[in-house]
């Protein structure tokens, strides 16, 4: 039943998933690992209901916040 599905944690299966591939998932940008940063996932096309691998990203908060526009004073350091 799908109401009973419990919430996940992004971060926590990123970290899962890592543990069995070669390349563990990182940020696109810094490389940073799931181990060492929380990381998320980016829909390039902006819409976040095409969950297609080529249009999902994996980027640390850092760059996730730089790239949507969030964080000014990160934006403005780089």
């Amino acid at each position: 039943m799908l109401g009973d599905r419990k919430d996940f944690s992004l971060t926590e299966l990123l970290k899962y998933l890592g543990q069995f591939t070669v390349n563990r998932a990182r940020c696109e940008k810094c490389g940073r690992t799931a181990l060492d940063t929380k990381l998320n996932l980016h829909h390039r096309d902006g819409n976040s209901e095409n969950n297609s691998y080529k249009n999902v990203a994996i980027y640390c908060d850092d760059h996730h916040n730089l790239i949507e526009g969030r964080d000014k004073k990160l934006r403005d350091r780089v």
